[in-house]
């Protein structure tokens, strides 16, 4: 019942994730649900590494602006909409053999949102 309210909670109040989060582990310990001395053994921090590395290549991708220079070349070298969806689909396979999928969306959505724009 505990989970369900907290997803429900993260989907209601997005500005307030890492709060719910937060506050529904202190309750899992705090109920007894999950045993306090094996709080830090639970987390798998290689998992919670990746993410973080990933975010922040993401970060600095879009930061650089070059989802708009990737959308600015896609726009001049092809022809027509039939061509640039291809690149776009081109360009996630490619990022995609070197990143996991929630990266590849975050690097790719930005093109694709750029290039639908102009």
């Amino acid at each position: 019942m505990l989970f369900i309210l907290t997803y429900v909670l993260l989907l209601l109040f997005p500005r307030f994730r890492a709060y719910i989060a937060l506050a529904s582990a202190a309750l899992f310990v705090a109920l007894g649900i999950l045993p306090a001395q094996k709080v830090f053994s639970s987390v798998d921090w290689n998992v919670i590494m990746m993410i973080a590395g990933t975010m922040g290549v993401v970060y600095f991708f879009i930061e650089s602006r070059m989802p708009a220079l990737l959308a600015d070349n896609i726009i001049e070298k092809v022809p027509d909409v039939k061509w640039a969806i291809i690149s776009l689909a081109l360009f996630a396979g490619i990022i995609s053999a070197f990143v996991d999928n929630v990266a590849t969306v975050l690097m790719v959505a930005p093109v694709a949102l750029t290039t639908s724009i102009s």
